[in-house]
């Protein structure tokens, strides 16, 4: 007796997304607000830390995350720690 084998859908399923909305805005405000206090400009910051200056401004706006490296690259060149930069985000998670 032959066995047919069922089709597997790969990827995501469809409506899915692959980021939180909230997350991704809070922590877009966390680095926002890291870097004013800093006195960096967006342009500043990108090439700090290696990164786009049109994907930090899609950062800062929630519209996209970074990776964990990312994050990492990013509070290194704001000069702030990893737990200092996630204290900013979990204020910021939580107003929002």
């Amino acid at each position: 007796m032959a066995v047919r084998k069922k089709a597997v859908r790969r990827g995501r399923p469809s409506g899915s997304q692959s980021t939180d909305p909230k997350v991704a805005t809070a922590l877009g405000k966390a680095i926002a607000s890291l870097r004013v206090a800093v006195g960096m400009s967006q342009e500043a910051l990108a090439l700090a830390a290696n990164v786009g200056r049109s994907n930090i401004s899609m950062i800062e706006t929630g519209r996209t995350t970074p990776n964990f490296v990312g994050v990492v690259r990013i509070a290194a060149a704001l000069n702030c720690s990893l737990s200092g930069l996630m204290q900013e985000f979990e204020h910021h998670y939580a107003e929002g």
